[in-house]
């Protein structure tokens, strides 16, 4: 296991230095100026313009801005924000934790009820209970996030008043995990139902599949209890093709948390992003691109270890 999870680690390195290379160069091609933004209405001096581009290093080619990038980033340094000039380091460690909060809490929840509906779609099926799964489940996929929040924002908020619209704490008020969890109420909803949607579904199907194979039918010959047959014999290997899709759902939830974070007004990585794109502050948006590959890399590693738990003929040699 220990070889099989170096090589992985050592794999991953150029993957994520050739994402870092292009979209690197992908944003210093688009069009706009870090320092329109400061100059627009100014009286500034073109010297002090120029200075001010030098210290940003922008008055050098792109290949020598990776290079004095991808240094700093060797060494934990993600340089300093065009926004505010604080160290990115320090915003990072301000907005991960509320965006991984963002993140956890709803895909915990879409496993917990997606998994138990699943089966019971699956072993039930063409019943009410599948048929009522199963519209839920498109209804899931098919509203977008954010007109999914506004709504929510308009009933809870606007005409109830049960809820605050957004923001993450009650300014002023002492820290309290009520307070903070009457704001992530509505971001959690938003997010778990597109979850549970998909992860309903291909738990039905991997179900499905897996209850008609031949060792599920010794089992209910030999007498086993449909319960014992469904939850130890038949879930074990069902949960395998839905590991690899929560897997891969991870960069559809991470981006769907961007989107969340912007219409609840949440201080995490998504708001942070959408405004250094609108400031062109290069420095934010590679760091964001950065930590959001690290985060992905590391999920489909961790799917790739949990596959030999759920099944022992999956060997790491």
């Amino acid at each position: 296991m220990r070889k099989y999870l170096v090589r992985r680690v050592l794999q991953a390195v150029p993957i994520l230095l050739g994402i870092t290379l292009i979209s690197f160069f992908i944003i210093h091609l688009a069009p706009g100026d870090p320092l329109a933004m400061d100059i627009e209405g100014t009286k500034i001096s073109p010297e002090a313009i120029q200075i001010r581009r030098e210290q940003m290093n922008l008055d050098k080619p792109i290949p020598v801005q990776y290079w004095i990038w991808i240094k700093g980033l060797l060494r934990g340094d993600f340089g300093w924000s065009f926004q505010d000039g604080r160290p990115i380091v320090e915003h990072l460690k301000e907005r991960i934790p509320i965006t991984l909060l963002i993140m956890g809490i709803p895909m915990f929840i879409a496993v917990l009820v997606s998994i138990p509906l699943g089966i019971v779609s699956a072993t039930r099926q063409y019943s009410l209970a599948d048929q009522c799964a199963t519209v839920f489940a498109f209804l899931g996929i098919s509203i977008p996030n954010f007109w999914f929040g506004i709504v929510l924002m308009m009933i809870f908020s606007l005409w109830l008043g049960w809820l605050p619209a957004t923001g993450l704490k009650t300014i002023g008020a002492p820290f309290s995990i009520a307070d903070r969890a009457k704001y992530l109420v509505m971001p959690t909803i938003v997010l778990a139902t597109g979850q549970m949607a998909s992860l309903v579904r291909y738990v039905r199907s991997s179900m499905l599949e897996v209850i008609r194979q031949d060792y599920v039918r010794t089992a209910r010959a030999k007498g086993v209890s449909e319960r014992l047959v469904i939850y130890k014999h038949a879930l074990k290997n069902a949960m395998i093709p839905v590991v690899t899709i929560l897997a891969l759902m991870m960069p559809g939830l991470l981006g769907g948390a961007l989107m969340t974070e912007n219409v609840f007004a949440l201080p995490g990585m998504g708001r942070w992003t959408v405004r250094a794109v609108f400031y062109r502050d290069y420095p934010a948006v590679m760091a964001s691109l950065t930590v959001s590959s690290v985060m992905i890399v590391a999920f489909n590693l961790i799917a790739d270890i949990l596959y030999g738990f759920l099944d022992p003929r999956i060997k790491y040699d």
